[in-house]
């Protein structure tokens, strides 16, 4: 007869763990420092394309570099170039990109990755509804026609910005949503809506919160390794991969440690 002794026995059950071998490569890679325009220490979940290979970060969080751009570039609904990234509060201040004015009018669009938007505005954002294609001779109470120029090509378009109860928005052919500044729609309202302070406005930087979870990865670095996501091309999560120089990474989602009395 086996006689189990009455012992605590702890099982360690991960919901996902895959190996990967050779690790080197990725970890080189990924450690190494990444930069774009005067934006240095850009590191996880951020990646640079055409610097840096898409494990080295998660899919929404791509930037791309622009000889014309002094930032990276990043979108959200729209294209906005990067100023600063603050990874302890989870915030990048951003500002729309000059020539995307105008593109801007056409509404948010996707950015062909799949899964939710990773990105929400900051507290001090406020979010404006601009009315296109209304008639001319629209002129209801609280309805302000405002001209937008299109960057250099000559070209002006109207939109209505409608004060909070106004009639007249269903007049026009659509609208779009766009984010501004506290400070900037401030400016804006206490102008009279006037035209040059909205087009200033839509320059002027705001922050715009990114969610991650990034204890994984805090607990990867302190193993010695950095971050990145699966690089399997089937995979349609961002799973966060652990890679160590020289040895095997590992994949985790979740883990727990459970406590058996025998």
């Amino acid at each position: 007869m086996v006689v189990i002794p009455n012992t605590t026995i702890f099982l360690l059950f991960f919901s996902t763990i895959l190996l990967f071998s050779n690790g080197s490569k990725e970890y080189e890679i990924c450690s190494a420092p990444r930069s774009c325009g005067q934006l240095n220490g850009i590191r996880y979940p951020f990646w640079v394309e055409n610097r840096v290979p898409e494990y080295c970060g998660l899919p929404h969080f791509k930037l791309t570099c622009h000889p014309d751009n002094d930032y990276p570039l990043v979108w959200i609904g729209g294209t906005y170039s990067v100023l600063s990234i603050n990874t302890s509060n989870h915030t990048i201040l951003v500002h729309r990109v000059r020539n995307d004015s105008c593109d801007a009018l056409e509404g948010p669009r996707s950015s062909g990755h799949r899964g939710s938007n990773p990105y929400k505005f900051g507290a001090s954002v406020v979010t404006i509804t601009l009315f296109i294609g209304c008639p001319s001779e629209t002129n209801a109470t609280g309805f302000h026609g405002v001209s937008i120029s299109c960057l250099g090509l000559d070209v002006n378009v109207t939109v209505y910005y409608a004060e909070k109860g106004a009639e007249g928005g269903n007049k026009c052919k659509r609208n779009v949503t766009m984010p501004l500044s506290g400070k900037a729609f401030d400016e804006f309202v206490n102008s009279g809506y006037n035209n040059a302070t909205l087009e200033s406005g839509l320059q002027d930087p705001f922050e715009v919160d990114y969610l991650v979870n990034l204890k994984e990865c805090s607990a990867c670095q302190k193993s010695g390794g950095v971050c990145g996501s699966s690089i399997l091309a089937e995979s349609e999560s961002d799973q966060l991969v652990c890679y160590h120089r020289g040895a095997c990474n590992f994949m985790l989602n979740t883990f727990r440690i459970t406590n058996v009395i025998g």
